[in-house]
C-alpha cells in the first residue's frame, strides 16, 4: 500500500461530512483513546446482548466504530487505530470474563475481519460514497459478505481447538453477528452529508418531515415487534421506503438503525413475528438477523439511487448555470468587442474607398492593388462584425423585425447588385428567372435581403469557376413563395449536415479552408426567416447540385 493514498470520505476534500468528522478534529491521542474506550464499552455491550454461549452476540457492532474511523482516516495512522480498538477489544473480553487466550484470539479475529474489509474497499475505492450505487455494492460485498466470512472461519477453527466449540454452529453465529453489525451501523457512521449547510441533502434531514418519518417508522416498528401474533414483518418495509427517498442515504441509515434497535430489544423481550417461528431459538435469532440485514440493503439501496439522482441533478443545475453565466458573458464580450471595432474599422473602410476612388489615377500600379486588398479585406472584417452583432442580438432576443408587404423582385434584385462584384476572380455568373413577378410577401425587405445575400455569397464561394448561380421565384403551394439559390458546388457534405445551420459550422474547416467567413451566416439566416414566420432549407439535386430554398407568406 502506498502511504500517499488516502482512502478518506471527508478529511480529504472537505466537501461531505459524516457523523465521525468531529472525531478527526482532535489531536491523534484524544482520536486513539476514544477509539479504543468506544470499541471497549460497545465490546461489553454486545457480550451482555449474547443469546448464545456466552461468546458470540446476536448482533456485534464495534467492528462497525472501527470500520467506519478507518474508512475516513489517512492510511498512516490506520495501525495506531487497529492497535487502540485491539487493545479495547481484549480489555472488553477479560472484563466479561474470558481468559487471557481467548481474549487475544477473539480481538485478532475482530481485527482481521476490519482489515479485510478495509483493505478491499480502499483497493476498490479509496474514497468510497455509499451514496451511490455501484459503491453501495462494493461496501457490502466487503463488509457484509468477504470480511465477517474470513473472520468467521478463522474463528470458528480459533474455538474449535481453543475450547471444543462446534466449527457449524460458531461460523454461522459470528458470521450472522458480524455481518449484521458492519451492515447496520456502518452506514450509518459514513453516510455523507454536505459540509454546506444550505444544501437540499442536509436541509431536508433539519425538517420536521423528516423527524416526522422517523417517528412514523419507529411506531411502525414497535408496533410489529411488541406483539407475536401476527407476521407483520413486511410492515417495516414502506416507511423505510418513504424515509429513503425523502432523505436519501443518511436518512435511510437512521431508518434502518432504528428497526434493527427495536427488533432487537422487543425479541430479547420475548416479543415479535420471530417468535412465530416453529424452531430453535438459534433459528429464531437466524430469521431475525435475516430480517434486519434485508431492511438495511433495501434501505440503503433505495437510499444510494435516490441520492445519487438528486446528486446529478443539483450538478447538473450547477453546470447549466455555470454555462449560462459563461454564455452571457460570452455574449457580453462579443457585443462590446464588436460595437469596439467596428467605429474604427468603419473609418479605416471610408478612407480605403476615398483612397481608392478618388486617387486612383495618381497611384501607381502596385498601390492601388494594395489598396484594393486592404478595402475588400475590411469590407470582409466589417460583415463578420455585423455577424457577431446581428447573433448577439437574436441571442439576446433583441432582434427587430419590421414586417411588412412587400413585392419579392426588388428585393432579390437588390441582393443581386450587392453580389455583383463578388470575388470577380471566379467569373461567377448570376441568372435570376422570376416566375412571380408581382407577387408579394409579408416580409422584412431588409432583412430578407441580408438573408439571399447570405446564401448567394456561400453559392459564389461553392461553385466551380466560370460557373453560374441561378436564382428563383415561384409559389410553392397555396399561400407561399419560394425563392431558391442553386450552386454548381461539391455539395453539402453528409457529416455537416445535421450541424448546417448551427453557429459557427463552416463547410470547410482547418488548415486547409479555401472560403472564409464567421461561420455565422446560415444561423443568422435561420433565425431571420423564421422570425418572419418562414422556413429555410436545401436540397439535393444531382450529384454536384445544391439548392437553397427560402419559404414566405404571400400577401
Amino acid at each position: 500500500m502506498q502511504s500517499q493514498r488516502k482512502p478518506t470520505i471527508t478529511i480529504a476534500n472537505g466537501d461531505h461530512l459524516t457523523l465521525l468528522s468531529p472525531l478527526f478534529r482532535l489531536p491523534l491521542w484524544g482520536r486513539l483513546l476514544l477509539v479504543g474506550g468506544g470499541f471497549c464499552l460497545l465490546a461489553m455491550s454486545g457480550i451482555l446482548l449474547t443469546r448464545e454461549s456466552g461468546r458470540i452476540a446476536m448482533i456485534w457492532f464495534p467492528n462497525a466504530l472501527l470500520l467506519g474511523v478507518i474508512l475516513q482516516a489517512p492510511l498512516k495512522d490506520w495501525r495506531n487505530y487497529f492497535l487502540a480498538a485491539y487493545v479495547g477489544n481484549l480489555a472488553a473480553n477479560l472484563l466479561s470474563g474470558d481468559t487471557l487466550l481467548i481474549g487475544i484470539g477473539l480481538s485478532l479475529m475482530n481485527t482481521l475481519e476490519i482489515l479485510v474489509a478495509a483493505a478491499v474497499i480502499w483497493r476498490i475505492k479509496p474514497a468510497l460514497d455509499i451514496g451511490k450505487t455501484l459503491e453501495t455494492l462494493i461496501f457490502v460485498g466487503s463488509a457484509g459478505i468477504l470480511a465477517p466470512a474470513i473472520s468467521a472461519m478463522a474463528a470458528s477453527v480459533f474455538l474449535h481447538f481453543a475450547v471444543g466449540a462446534s466449527i457449524p454452529d460458531v461460523l454461522k453465529i459470528w458470521y450472522c453477528a458480524d455481518a449484521l453489525g458492519l451492515l447496520v451501523f456502518t452506514p450509518f457512521l459514513i453516510a455523507q452529508f454536505p459540509a454546506n449547510t444550505s444544501d437540499e441533502e442536509f436541509l431536508s434531514i433539519k425538517q420536521p418531515v423528516f423527524w416526522g418519518l422517523q417517528t412514523f417508522n419507529l411506531a411502525v416498528s414497535i408496533a410489529i415487534f411488541s406483539q407475536q401474533g401476527l407476521p407483520l414483518l413486511f410492515l417495516a418495509f414502506p416507511p423505510l421506503l418513504i424515509a429513503s427517498f425523502y432523505s436519501g442515504i443518511l436518512g435511510a441509515a437512521i431508518s434502518s438503525l432504528t428497526v434493527a434497535a427495536v427488533a432487537i430489544a422487543f425479541s430479547i423481550k420475548g416479543t415479535g413475528p420471530v417468535n412465530l417461528v416453529d424452531g430453535s431459538l438459534p433459528e429464531r435469532i437466524y430469521v431475525l438477523q435475516a430480517f434486519i440485514a434485508t431492511c438495511v440493503l433495501f434501505a440503503l439501496h433505495s437510499a444510494s439511487a435516490v441520492t445519487e439522482q438528486r446528486r446529478l441533478q443539483a450538478r447538473l443545475k450547477r453546470l447549466s448555470i455555470e454555462a449560462e453565466r459563461a454564455g452571457r458573458a460570452k455574449t457580453e464580450f462579443l457585443s462590446t468587442m464588436s460595437h469596439e471595432l467596428r467605429t474604427p474599422l468603419t473609418a479605416i473602410t471610408g478612407a480605403l474607398e476615398l483612397l481608392q476612388y478618388n486617387f486612383r489615377d495618381s497611384l501607381p500600379p502596385p498601390a492601388q492593388q494594395l489598396v484594393g486588398i486592404a478595402s475588400n479585406n475590411s469590407e470582409r472584417l466589417l460583415k463578420m462584425i455585423e455577424d457577431i452583432l446581428d447573433h448577439e442580438r437574436i441571442d439576446s432576443g433583441k432582434l427587430k423585425i419590421s414586417m411588412v408587404a412587400t413585392r419579392l423582385s426588388p428585393v432579390i434584385d437588390m441582393a443581386i447588385e450587392s453580389l455583383r462584384s463578388y470575388k470577380p476572380e471566379k467569373g461567377i455568373t448570376l441568372e435570376f428567372a422570376d416566375d412571380v413577378p408581382k407577387a408579394k410577401g409579408h416580409i422584412d425587405p431588409l432583412r430578407l435581403e441580408q438573408v439571399l445575400s447570405n446564401l448567394l455569397s456561400n453559392a459564389i464561394k461553392a461553385s466551380s469557376d466560370g460557373s453560374k448561380v441561378r436564382i428563383t421565384s415561384s409559389r410553392s403551394g397555396e399561400g407561399l413563395l419560394r425563392i431558391e439559390v442553386k450552386d454548381t458546388g461539391p455539395g453539402i457534405s453528409e457529416d455537416l449536415e445535421p450541424r448546417l445551420f448551427k453557429k459557427f459550422e463552416q463547410g470547410d474547416t482547418g488548415n486547409t479552408r479555401k472560403s472564409t467567413g464567421s461561420g455565422l451566416g446560415l444561423s443568422i439566416s435561420k433565425a431571420l426567416i423564421e422570425a418572419m414566420d418562414g422556413k429555410i432549407g436545401y436540397e439535393r439535386r444531382g450529384g454536384q447540385t445544391t439548392v437553397f430554398f427560402v419559404e414566405i407568406n404571400e400577401v
